[in-house]
């Protein structure tokens, strides 16, 4: 998969926050248990926090607003997905209907839904505004993770063979990737690095 983050710097520009503290990728990935993409590290390290649009990359940097890995991100939301349909096995049905917005079922995720640390299986790199979840299929080498979207009460999941920054790229240069999400991006050009 095409690594997509020279464009996505080119588009948004050079850091605003050049005294930034590194982020120690050897610790984060211990911690997580896997080697991340390196565009998405690459992404992380060059800018504080990225905020881009409605998007914002779940973030390892210390005293970042809210920072978390993805291993931690992708945890809490198991355990809110979890909680919301243990209670039947028609909510485990609903839980596990991978399908997107036209019935279809997903052809790089099948259910049951898992999460990393299984593997194959999802985690969190970002979310949106509107309570989009964004992961990467988990299974060969990270530089080959395609990405997976959810809508925020789980209607519909959309698919994309294709690298992170590539799709926050062509997301925000070409419009609307998925079929199950709405046009949501007011101004998809904006670019936050601050908590501002």
């Amino acid at each position: 998969m095409e690594d997509f983050t020279d464009r996505i710097i080119d588009v948004i520009g050079p850091s605003r926050v050049p005294e930034r503290a590194p982020i120690d990728w050897e610790e984060v990935e211990e911690k997580v248990g896997t080697e991340l993409p390196r565009d998405y590290k690459r992404l992380l390290s060059e800018y504080y926090r990225v905020v881009w649009g409605d998007f914002c990359l779940v973030n390892p940097r210390v005293g970042t607003p809210e920072h978390s890995n993805p291993l931690e991100a992708t945890q809490d939301l198991e355990e809110i997905l979890r909680d919301l349909y243990e209670d039947d096995e028609d909510d485990q049905e609903e839980l596990n209907d991978l399908t997107n917005r036209a019935g279809e079922p997903l052809t790089l995720v099948s259910p049951p839904l898992t999460f990393y640390p299984s593997v194959p299986g999802l985690m969190r790199w970002g979310g949106d505004g509107n309570g989009w979840d964004y992961f990467w299929v988990v299974d060969g080498p990270p530089d080959t993770w395609p990405v997976v979207a959810r809508t925020e009460a789980g209607e519909w999941w959309d698919e994309h063979a294709m690298s992170m920054s590539e799709y926050l790229y062509r997301m925000h240069t070409q419009g609307r990737l998925c079929r199950s999400c709405p046009q949501v991006y007011e101004d998809p050009a904006v670019f936050k690095e601050t908590g501002s």
